[in-house]
């Protein structure tokens, strides 16, 4: 109660309802022993007349749990006692039904005036039985049993006028203790086979609803695992046919792909390129068979050095034997590079031996190789390994260089090709165009159908906006072939087109596939090697 106290003084909501839309007031009227907590909130304005999900009111909890005091405290806060529930029960409804005496003999006693007499309610006397008791508005020939209500929760209704007996007393019923009493057994007789029968009717109704539900769960169960069943069916067939089309389609395709490579290579070797393979071939077993000469030569030399060693003196005495027969080939400090005798002045006949202590090895001495290297960097300014490191790298750079020259040789010998076909095929490409004009001058020398082609790329490339570099040097190389430029024009030109591609690598492949092809081709033409030369050698002697 204090807690509900502060929380109530705190501003809290007194009415404030859970997810069963039941209040605080609900919830304490339980039981009695929340009778003060009741009161609290009550006193700071809790609804007696807020209804839950299933429409009881604070009466009806109080009712049903036979808290009297708590009811007693209801009532005299105006609750309605005529407010019906889910089940069409009020509070008094209820206490009976639960066989609440306490909470009954309480709103006995509060609403002992509306217990009118006959004369006073003005009630006919036809509707009173012999008794003195009001009898419902309903004949005796519409009473049912249970039995033929179907155990229905319907029966109600029986209780419901059995309860209406007891509306109103009459004024002329002089009846006693015992005969009141009697008549009160006999009500709560009534009550009680009433409440039996309902709730035999309840239980009837449950077991046949879970029999139901059961069965049709059952009956679900079956046709969701038949479903199953023929959809997986279904679907495996689906599957096995797709995936059947998949492979006849996949051999379709393997069988026409060998069929395509097959004619391919038919053509292929019928275009000599079986001459072409089986030179590669030549060549490919001749460099394996070079290798294989390298690699033994150099097996050979490390297998007699181990010979050597494993046949040459090993204890002390053997190597100065040794020393005594070798010959002395070279000295540094105390080591002597010696030969062993009956051999030839090869490698694996050498060792290193010192004249102090008289150690002998096969390898040579460390401060030698270091010596020797030292003596290479003074007179040569490197070693022995950097020369053969620079040597290395020297020809992977050539060879690299050389690749990459013949690849764009040859590219720039198929654009060369196929120019003049590009073009006619469409004339307005700028790219096709240069081409074209660019083999008409450096491949047909016809200076006179090239002249109007540069004029027009010309054209194209100051109309465009930007310059380009390569129609500038072609161009370049075209005016000062035909001197139709002086050398400060032709300059600028090339000015110009350095000044977008400096190293020329646009450049390389005009040069590369049609004036280095055109030299090729016709070596003894005086117009080709003029065009070449100029591509090479001009660009300085005007500078």
């Amino acid at each position: 109660a204090d807690a509900i106290r502060l929380l109530a003084d705190a501003d809290g909501d007194v009415n404030l309802r859970t997810k069963d839309n039941e209040t605080p007031l609900h919830l304490t009227c339980v039981s009695d022993s929340f009778l003060e907590s009741t009161r609290v909130l009550l006193s700071y304005g809790a609804s007696v007349d807020s209804k839950n999900t299933r429409g009881h009111q604070p009466a009806h909890i109080a009712a049903r749990g036979g808290a009297a005091a708590t009811m007693d405290l209801l009532i005299q806060y105006s609750t309605n006692m005529n407010a019906r529930n889910f089940d069409n029960k009020n509070p008094l409804g209820e206490a009976r039904m639960f066989n609440r005496s306490a909470v009954v003999a309480v709103i006995q006693r509060h609403y002992a005036d509306d217990m009118k007499t006959l004369d006073d309610a003005g009630v006919a006397v036809e509707l009173v039985d012999e008794t003195g008791v009001i009898l419902p508005t309903k004949s005796p020939h519409e009473w049912q049993t249970m039995l033929a209500s179907s155990a229905l929760i319907q029966g109600m209704d029986q209780y419901k006028m059995l309860r209406s007996r007891i509306h109103k007393v009459s004024s002329e019923t002089a009846a006693s203790v015992a005969t009141y009493r009697a008549f009160w057994a006999d009500f709560t007789k009534d009550a009680e086979a009433l409440r039996r029968q309902t709730q035999a009717a309840i239980t009837i109704q449950k077991h046949f609803r879970a029999y139901f539900y059961h069965k049709r769960f059952v009956h679900l169960q079956l046709q969701h695992a038949m479903a199953i069943q023929l959809q997986r069916a279904y679907r495996g067939k689906i599957a096995r046919r797709a995936a059947a089309h998949e492979r006849r389609r996949h051999r379709c395709a393997t069988t026409i792909q060998a069929l395509v490579r097959g004619f391919l290579v038919r053509r292929r070797e019928a275009n000599h390129l079986h001459a072409y393979r089986v030179q590669y071939r030549l060549e490919r077993r001749a460099a394996v068979n070079v290798q294989r000469c390298w690699r033994g030569m150099h097996g050979r030399f490390r297998a007699k050095k181990l010979q050597a060693m494993k046949r040459g003196p090993q204890t002390y005495f053997e190597w100065a034997d040794a020393r005594k027969l070798a010959t002395i080939l070279s000295t540094f400090q105390v080591w002597q590079e010696m030969l062993l005798a009956n051999t030839n002045k090869s490698s694996y006949g050498i060792f290193y031996a010192n004249h102090i202590t008289g150690q002998c090895v096969w390898d040579k001495p460390v401060a030698w190789v270091e010596h020797d290297r030292q003596q290479q960097m003074y007179y040569y300014g490197y070693t022995t390994q950097m020369l053969e490191a620079a040597v290395t790298l020297q020809s992977l750079f050539r060879m690299r260089t050389a690749r990459v020259h013949f690849h764009r040789l040859m590219q720039g010998v198929a654009i060369c090709r196929r120019c003049e076909s590009d073009y006619l095929n469409d004339p307005l490409n700028l790219t096709r165009l240069g081409n074209y004009a660019l083999y008409l001058h450096a491949i047909r020398h016809d200076y006179d159908r090239a002249r109007p082609l540069y004029r027009r790329l010309m054209e194209y490339m100051a109309a465009r906006g930007p310059d380009v570099a390569f129609i500038l040097r072609c161009y370049a190389v075209f005016v000062y072939v035909t001197e139709e430029e002086d050398d400060d024009n032709v300059a600028m030109l090339f000015d110009r087109a350095d000044a977008i591609d400096k190293p020329k690598t646009k450049f390389q492949l005009a040069f590369l596939g049609f004036f280095r092809y055109s030299q090729i081709m016709f070596a003894t033409n005086a117009q080709s090697n003029l065009n070449y030369a100029a591509c090479a050698h001009v660009r300085p002697c005007v500078a």
